[in-house]
């Protein structure tokens, strides 16, 4: 019995229209977990040409990648591996060899970064003096919180 794996990338809008799947990914997939973080960025080659990789489309800041695995485990179906958002890509040519490294960050990544941006704009050192905090979580009592 052989044992069979597939790797499926597919690519979305930041509003989760589908662009497409690749089917050039001629890298291994690669992902490091924190504990308590979540997982950290993956990185994949793409075969294309440096100069025609279809910047703007599908290679471009802030679309989503979905990585779904499908292998003699999970005959019922696929199963979601990797979903990242691209931070970077690189177009490069080694020797005869060209393509384009996509480097994406974990969707909890984003969501940290969302939180942080959408949150209230405290500094720590505000939050030293007791006065600052009516500010931040209500309206203001004079003379501080009580």
């Amino acid at each position: 019995m052989s044992f069979e794996r597939r790797l499926t990338y597919k690519v979305y809008q930041e509003d989760g229209t589908f662009i497409e799947t690749l089917d050039d990914v001629v890298s291994d997939l690669t992902i490091k977990r924190q504990i308590n973080g979540g997982d950290s960025e993956f990185v994949f080659e793409l075969d294309r040409k440096m100069d025609d990789f279809d910047e703007s489309n599908s290679v471009e800041f802030n679309n989503r990648v979905k990585v779904y695995l499908k292998d003699s485990y999970n005959a019922g179906g696929t199963k979601l591996v990797a979903n990242g958002y691209i931070v970077s890509y690189r177009p490069f040519l080694q020797g005869k060899k060209e393509g384009v490294e996509v480097t994406c960050l974990s969707a909890v990544s984003k969501l940290s970064n969302d939180f942080y941006r959408l949150g209230t704009f405290a500094d720590a050192t505000d939050l030293s003096d007791p006065a600052n905090l009516g500010g931040i979580y209500g309206p203001s009592i004079p003379g501080g919180v009580p």
